[in-house]
């Protein structure tokens, strides 16, 4: 493993870390008491945004230092392989359709019969996975119809993480 692996590697880590602990519920409860009840529309927002910014300098470098190729599908699996990550992105969109509720800091905050808990609502694409972002990103991953030796542990670890 040379140096640029293990840093991408260490990176993605810390990626991890960061992003497991603005999900935790003690986070979420500490902006809550900060912040009071208009974290609530925002927290996501936020969460989503740090995550997004965070992981892009770790894509940018495994575009500039891709590593050597191990692998490239021929025509016409990787049309394939990219027709199946469109719609499997698609339909982890449809995630946040069927289950609005899931992303509001209330919901995740109240006590099981309390004023602010919402019912269990088991519809749409929920009804055949339990958690459709952990799925859609792992197929996301190995559905890349390339590969390269920096890619490989990073999606190797992205795998544990998810």
């Amino acid at each position: 493993m040379d140096s640029f692996t293990l840093y991408a590697a260490l990176y993605l880590v810390g990626f991890a870390a960061l992003h497991s602990l603005l999900a935790s519920l003690p986070v979420k409860k500490m902006a809550r008491r900060r912040f009071g009840s208009r974290v609530d529309p925002w927290y996501p927002v936020f969460f989503s945004t740090s995550a997004a910014i965070t992981i892009l300098p770790l894509a940018a470098l495994l575009v500039r230092n891709p590593g050597a190729v191990i692998y490239v599908l021929p025509s016409p699996w990787i049309w394939l392989f990219f027709s199946l990550q469109l719609l499997i992105g698609l339909a982890s969109l449809r995630a946040f359709l069927d289950a609005p509720h899931r992303f509001l800091i209330r919901a995740q905050l109240a006590r099981p019969k309390g004023q602010q808990a919402f019912a269990l609502g088991i519809k749409g694409i929920y009804c055949w996975i339990r958690d459709p972002f952990l799925l859609s990103g792992f197929l996301l991953l190995w559905l890349t119809p390339f590969m390269t030796e920096n890619m490989l542990p990073i999606y190797l670890l992205a795998t544990i993480y998810l």
